[in-house]
């Protein structure tokens, strides 16, 4: 979704700062409107795509951004963005999101103003991918549904057998 949680001036700023490269900026505008969206010639709003659309759209990019706004309601989210791009073998680019400082910061290039960001994504570029693989594999691993299940099987477990003996 591109909405109110983008920081829209860093997008901006970073349009300019990678002029020679595409940047695509997928999904429904919402919350905002669209003349706030920053235009230059090297930017596009493909709109929405369904899941089913996803992995083309993934294998037709090079970098995955991130650039979510620093404020308040940014400090209390958990995008699961960062997973679906890994699994997707995207190098990723983000602003400090708490949690993805706190679970990904070991491969995901972290930055908050655009030289930062695009000197992120041209490394990115450069960067052979199994470089991050090893990192990627023990995230994705640990945040499985499977795992994440297993690691809540227990306490689940625990709090029922003390109930029925209670």
């Amino acid at each position: 979704m591109i909405d109110e949680r983008l920081d829209l001036d860093l997008v901006a700023d970073l349009v300019a700062q990678l002029s020679d490269r595409e940047i695509r900026m997928l999904g429904p505008v919402v919350k905002i409107d669209e003349s706030r969206l920053p235009q230059a010639p090297n930017i596009t709003y493909p709109g929405p795509k369904t899941y089913a659309e996803l992995p083309r759209v993934m294998a037709d990019s090079n970098v995955a951004l991130m650039p979510f706004a620093m404020n308040e309601a940014m400090r209390s989210i958990s995008p699961t963005k960062t997973l679906e791009y890994f699994a997707a073998g995207l190098p990723v680019v983000s602003t400090h999101v708490p949690d993805v400082v706190a679970d990904c910061s070991c491969v995901v290039r972290l930055h908050d103003d655009a030289a930062g960001f695009a000197s992120a994504c041209r490394s990115a570029l450069a960067e052979y991918p199994l470089a991050r693989a090893d990192g990627v594999k023990s995230i994705l691993r640990t945040e499985h549904w499977d795992t994440i299940a297993a690691r809540m099987a227990s306490p689940i477990d625990s709090a029922g057998s003390a109930q029925a003996t209670g």
